[in-house]
């Protein structure tokens, strides 16, 4: 019988009895000589297969054997669930003992009124009190010490104007190279020098003290650290120094001995310079370069 498609399966058939086995025949049959008509076997009707039937299940069949589904692991819910549910008991807890405490009070936004001096300021105390400038900021002449007794002025080789500044031109003039000096103490920042110079027993003396810009004043560090010799005392990459062979001097075969002392407070160099037809006393050019740093600081 097919209902809306679906073909019924057949009920099982039950097993006929014994009496009614057409291969067994009874005792009576047998002794009576008669015999029983076979009867008709109709042919099973078996279901056609569908696409929505499924095989009946009967006393015999067994279920087809398959795997069976495992259990999702529940660890990684649990983890999620403790990572969101943290902050928010965290949260719970610190806005509910912060809720529980009294409150802070603010401070006052009273501003007192600013107090004046009875009396107006004097301003030559005031004056008086305010910081000092540096003396480098000033003459640096006047920081220069003076010509020894019985020493003559000296013209510095022809470079100068007898005011006691170099300019930057007369200063390069004093070297070999005079345009490539030139250059160099413009790009390092040369400000001013200032120079007193003498000469004494056939040696001729200059004391300067260079000035660079306060932009420059890695210049001034420069000059000083890259010097060798004996350190000065109490100064700063304070070194001199008196060379044991001769020099010549520039576009000349003449020949000279140098000793030199250098030092440097703050942006200003402290350069001393004996040149002399002989070595150099280092006692000397010690003393000089001491006398000179000394009314520097």
């Amino acid at each position: 019988m097919i209902t809306h498609g679906t073909e019924e399966s057949p009920e099982p058939r039950q097993e006929q009895s014994r009496a009614q086995d057409p291969a067994v025949e009874s005792d009576d049959a047998v002794s009576s000589g008669a015999s029983t008509p076979e009867p008709a076997v109709e042919p099973a009707v078996e279901p056609a297969a569908g696409p929505d039937t499924e095989p009946a299940a009967g006393p015999d069949t067994e279920p087809a054997a398959g795997p069976k589904a495992g259990r999702r692991p529940r660890t990684v819910p649990l983890l999620v669930g403790a990572l969101l549910l943290g902050p928010l008991l965290g949260a719970g807890v610190g806005y509910s003992i912060q809720a529980g405490r009294p409150a802070t009070p603010l401070p006052s936004l009273h501003i007192a009124a600013p107090e004046y001096p009875a009396t107006p300021l004097d301003p030559a105390a005031a004056a008086e009190a305010a910081p000092k400038p540096l003396p480098i900021d000033g003459d640096l002449r006047k920081l220069l010490i003076s010509k020894p007794d019985g020493a003559d002025d000296w013209d510095n080789y022809g470079h100068g104007d007898g005011s006691g500044w170099l300019s930057v031109g007369s200063k390069a003039g004093s070297y070999g190279r005079a345009d490539t000096e030139f250059r160099t103490l413009v790009h390092e920042g040369f400000r001013r020098d200032a120079m007193v110079a003498w000469t004494k027993g056939g040696n001729n003396y200059r004391v300067e003290l260079i000035q660079f810009d306060a932009d420059h004043a890695d210049s001034a560090i420069s000059w000083t650290a890259g010097e060798s010799g004996s350190t000065l005392d109490g100064t700063l990459h304070g070194t001199y120094r008196a060379r044991t062979e001769p020099n010549h001097f520039a576009d000349s075969t003449s020949t000279y001995y140098y000793g030199s002392a250098t030092a440097r407070h703050g942006d200003v160099v402290m350069m001393v310079s004996i040149y002399s037809q002989s070595q150099v006393s280092t006692d000397e050019l010690k003393d000089i370069a001491e006398q000179q740093w000394k009314r520097l600081i």
